[in-house]
């Protein structure tokens, strides 16, 4: 696999996992940390 192949895949596996996890699933966790919120 090339990478720019794999970083595309990685990235887009990434974004389905935080997608599922924090609003199908509607876990009560906070999609950034703490470093985001000012």
């Amino acid at each position: 696999m090339r990478p720019l192949t794999a970083l595309v895949l990685s990235a887009c596996l990434t974004l389905f996992a935080f997608l599922v996890f924090s609003y199908a699933l509607g876990l009560p966790f906070r999609r950034f940390g703490p470093w985001l919120a000012m």
